[in-house]
């Protein structure tokens, strides 16, 4: 039991105890991120990109926010000018603006800068600091710095906080030999295209004070220790994975395509599928590449049964069969169509085999306003990037691997990627925050089972397209059910891609690692079964691939590999858009969360290795919060109901390798995270110090 004194630890007093802890342990902090390609690898459009972000705490610096969580506000603007309040929005006080543009310099030479800010700014070009301007201030006196640049373009990064008082932010520079002047709007661009998404609610910044290691309340850095990372594409060879199957004969099948997320729809093939000879041959110059055709269209799906390879296409599922014998299929046919796309954003993503029909899940419309390229919607006709849908979007589908025939399986899904084989003979279904989707999560379908709606409604309101309005998405009729797995935004993922289990004779067999696109890196995803109900925790598990993961698939040599996915914006991981490397399995072992399961009276959190009984009854050593999600129409939402569960025991295990929460009765559909900074008997750091466990029942219920 508990001491007394300890029991009455406040939750603060025991996150600033584990945050020392923690950086006792390892004083690593987060790497910068790198700078952006050569502005010519993007598509730029006039203006600079505006980013406001509701902070709920009182600053007098500027803060660091953590990583991956949307802005408020994301705008473009025309210029580096923001004199006025309405310029800020509704928001008078505690917030942050990030400001970003290429600068386009015809004259190469010495160039001064000031910036004027109320409150706090900082001013960098080409990711270095020029200007530092930090702390509560009005706007006047402006600071300056000087910088060379050559012609060209020109990275700037403006970042500035808003205590109280008075509010401003702009930029002046002072070309070779002019006086000093605003910026103009043609030589500032931007890489950000239409699709420009949000989310509600304060967001969370970085606490004063030591800093916490890599992987507990902070990215991981390298993959996990029981793997090393290989590179499995030869040079040149660059794809931006939508698909990745291994056929029977151990060559290695990849789709490829340029995502776009500019708003525009277009019809022109834009994908590709390959074949790679040799892809496990640790000598890359012995992978080959073959193409098999380049006439698809965001191909987001492979898969390989008996002696065909299938593609999830726009619009189709198509089997291609090698008629003449070379080792490529060549020979198409339409096994599965009927639903329609007509919105850049209509994806269809697959392809898992089961009980022999095939699984794909439709993604829905993205429409911005009366102006946008795509079509032209009546006011209130779109909300939050939610536009009208004809029939079938946001649906999942069964299809018969042999006639092509379908059902809908499920409705409510928004942007379902990496729709993959799941536990015990299911299908599971990771869903993208948005419309409707507070967070990302991951759902269950269970073939045989009534289908199921999982809360995403497309806009019934009119358009060119929908003169008579989108139509309802499909059992949107019936009640709202929440993901197994919640995805906290910003923290456990942003944009997750496929799933795959992890064989029996490896570390945590039989839960699953998740691709990651925005965000980065790998997570691990452990689900159970309580009273009918699926539930589970997600992981950090891996990061520092070459850009953001989209596809897993494990090869015939026990490696799996990783193909990777990135477009301009946010579709990407800091801007890198390709990839394919192999994680090999080492022999190395790793101290840190191996499960966590629901318990009548809490939850039991079960170790990868042993610790000392009095560290693991130690309160300090544990800290637990918990929140659930409101669905609402905007683009994202924020937690609800934050608060302290409270725990009142810790009750070890016999083996040092568990200890009981006791919390009591916990709240049902609520997510609990749990952080924690003890070291093994062996005096070793977690790899990994935090979880997220999603609670739909207790046992016994």
């Amino acid at each position: 039991m508990f001491q007394p004194s300890l029991s009455r630890l406040s939750r603060l007093s025991r996150l600033i105890l584990l945050f020392c802890l923690l950086a006792l342990l390892s004083p690593a902090a987060l790497a910068q991120d790198p700078a952006k390609e050569d502005s010519d690898n993007y598509s730029l459009n006039p203006g600079v990109s505006f980013k406001l972000y509701h902070i709920g705490q009182d600053m007098d610096q500027l803060p660091q926010l953590k990583p991956g969580q949307l802005p408020n506000v994301h705008e473009v603007r025309p210029t580096l000018e923001f004199r006025q309040p309405g310029d800020f929005g509704d928001r008078r006080n505690n917030f942050m603006v990030e400001v970003e543009t290429f600068l386009r310099v015809t004259e190469a030479g010495e160039y001064r800068f000031r910036v004027f800010s109320d409150d706090g700014s900082k001013v960098w070009i080409n990711d270095t600091l020029l200007i530092e301007h930090d702390g509560l201030h009005g706007t006047t006196p402006g600071k300056m710095g000087v910088m060379e640049l050559g012609s060209g373009t020109h990275k700037v990064r403006i970042s500035m906080f808003q205590g109280g008082g008075g509010t401003g932010l702009w930029l002046l520079w002072r070309p070779p030999g002019e006086d000093w002047l605003s910026i103009p709007a043609d030589r500032l661009s931007t890489d950000v295209g239409d699709e420009r998404p949000t989310a509600q609610g304060d967001k969370q910044v970085d606490i004063p004070g030591p800093s916490p290691r890599p992987g507990t309340f902070r990215p991981l850095q390298t993959v996990h220790p029981t793997f090393t990372l290989e590179q499995a594409r030869p040079e040149g060879f660059e794809p931006r994975v939508g698909g990745l199957v291994f056929l029977p004969d151990g060559r290695l099948a990849i789709s490829d395509f340029p995502p776009a997320n500019n708003g525009i729809f277009r019809e022109v093939p834009n994908g590709k599928v390959w074949i790679l000879e040799n892809p496990t041959s640790t000598d890359t110059t012995e992978i080959v590449p073959r193409l098999v055709s380049n006439q698809f269209q965001d191909p987001l799906g492979l898969n390989w049964i008996d002696g065909a390879l299938y593609v999830a296409d726009r619009s189709q599922i198509s089997k291609w069969t090698d008629t003449d014998h070379d080792g490529l299929p060549d020979y198409r046919q339409t096994l599965a169509s009927g639903w329609e796309s007509d919105n850049y954003h209509h994806f269809t993503f697959g392809l898992p085999y089961l009980d022999g029909h095939f699984y794909v899940a439709l993604s829905t419309n993205i429409s911005f306003d009366r102006n946008s390229k795509q079509d032209n919607i009546e006011p209130g006709g779109a909300f939050a990037l939610n536009g009208p849908n004809p029939r079938y979007r946001g649906s999942v589908l069964r299809i018969n691997a042999q006639t092509g025939e379908w059902t809908e399986a499920a409705g409510g899904v928004r942007t379902p990627n990496g729709i993959s084989n799941g536990p015990d003979g299911t299908i599971i279904i990771p869903d993208n925050q948005g419309a409707w989707k507070p967070a990302s999560g991951i759902y269950v379908v269970t073939p045989g089972e009534e289908p199921k709606f999982f809360g995403y409604y497309g806009s019934t309101g009119r358009s060119d397209f929908f003169p008579e309005g989108g139509v309802p998405t499909s059992f949107s009729d019936q009640p709202i059910v929440s993901p197994a797995v919640w995805l906290p935004q910003g923290q456990a993922s942003n944009s997750p891609g496929s799933l795959v289990e992890i064989p029996e004779g490896m570390p945590y067999a039989g839960q699953f690692l998740m691709a990651e696109i925005t965000l980065g890196g790998i997570k691990r995803v452990q689900f159970e079964k309580v009273n009918g109900v699926w539930q589970g925790a997600v992981y950090r598990h891996s990061h520092g691939f070459e850009a953001g993961t989209n596809r897993l698939a494990w090869g015939p040599d026990g490696c799996l590999y990783v193909g990777c996915m990135g477009a301009s914006g946010n579709w990407s991981w800091r801007g890198k858009q390709f990839g394919l490397q192999r994680m090999r399995p080492t022999d190395q072992t790793v101290f840190e969360i191996e499960s966590i399961h629901a318990e009548p009276d809490g939850l039991t959190v079960r170790l990868t290795k042993p610790v000392d009984a009095e560290v693991l009854q130690d309160p300090v050593n544990w800290v637990v919060s918990a929140w659930t999600y409101e669905p609402k129409p905007n683009y994202g939402g924020p937690k609800v109901g934050v608060h302290d569960p409270g725990i009142s025991d810790l009750v070890v295990g016999e083996d040092g390798r568990s200890v009981r929460l006791v919390m009591g009765e916990l709240k049902p559909d609520h997510v609990y995270h749990v952080m924690s900074a003890v070291t093994s008997t062996q005096g070793e750091a977690m790899w990994t110090g935090e979880a997220w466990y999603t609670l739909h029942q207790q046992p016994g219920e």
